[in-house]
């Protein structure tokens, strides 16, 4: 069974549209997929039955401003509640552009097999949204969720970055960015019957400060969580090569340059996930017809 797992990485998670163009271009089709942050969103929308090319269609839709930041709301809760607030961007006009791609649909019953990631601050762990799974072995970074969800629930959940979005509150539960405890989850393609592996993992080169000023709120949060989070999966991808050896192609999509929310450049990016592909072809034949 031949699992696709898709890391998180803000903006460029449109990397991951431009690696499912090629993909088809080589007639590769997952059996299902596994994905975190800006990775759920796009795993959510291919499980949801849209092929490569209507993806690119739905994420040229998407703009900089469908991620604003929240300013009356940062205010009001600093000025008039004297609290700090619960975000900073506003992730609705976003939903609301996905929500009809999405309607009516649940993480059990998509056309295509799928697993969503997030992190519950209740429990303090890892949850993924999706079918039933049975793992054997050494426990997953992430606990099953009991109860079946609206695909569009568990995305909101999984690209909840912390401090940036708000968390959302699901069956008693606060939850954000699937990241936090596994941005990679290649444990859970494992764990959902995976006997192959295509990775696709997103590496923000730009996290390094080598500015003479000093790094804003934004740029001091973001980097940070993004350093935290490129440990931790390298961490988890190491453990799961060493425990499963399940046969894997992986690409490492080093990237910078890009705000999390910035984007711009969302083309050269779509461009750049399919070459990435078109580069390891034959790799990518081998283990497909493996």
């Amino acid at each position: 069974m031949l699992g696709l797992v898709l890391s998180g990485g803000g903006v460029y998670g449109f990397l991951h549209v431009g690696v499912l163009q090629g993909l088809a271009e080589l007639g590769i089709v997952p059996d299902f997929a596994v994905g975190t942050s800006a990775g759920a969103l796009v795993a959510g929308l291919w499980a949801a039955g849209y092929d490569p090319d209507r993806l690119v269609a739905m994420a040229r839709t998407l703009e900089t401003g469908d991620l604003p930041i929240d300013w009356r709301h940062i205010s009001h809760q600093l000025v008039r509640r004297r609290r700090l607030p619960d975000h900073l961007v506003s992730v609705e006009p976003l939903m609301a552009k996905v929500a009809p791609w999405v309607e009516g649909l649940t993480v059990r019953t998509l056309p295509r097999r799928c697993w969503i990631t997030a992190t519950s601050l209740t429990r303090r762990r890892g949850v993924v949204f999706g079918p039933p799974l049975a793992p054997a072995g050494p426990p997953m970074a992430v606990e099953a969720w009991p109860e079946d969800v609206p695909l569009a629930t568990a995305i909101r959940a999984s690209i909840a970055v912390p401090g940036l979005f708000r968390p959302v509150r699901v069956g008693g539960e606060w939850l954000v960015d699937g990241g936090v405890v596994d941005d990679y989850p290649v444990d859970v393609a494992v764990f959902a019957g995976a006997t192959r592996l295509i990775g696709v993992m997103i590496e923000d080169r730009a996290a390094e400060w080598t500015a003479a000023e000093t790094p804003d709120l934004f740029t001091t949060a973001l980097k940070s969580l993004t350093l935290m989070l490129e440990d931790a999966a390298g961490t988890r991808r190491e453990l799961v090569a060493r425990t499963f050896g399940v046969r894997a192609v992986e690409l490492r999509l080093a990237v910078e340059g890009q705000g999390l929310i910035d984007f711009r450049q969302r083309d050269q990016l779509i461009a750049l996930g399919l070459e990435a592909t078109r580069a390891r072809a034959d790799a990518l034949r081998r283990l497909a017809a493996a």
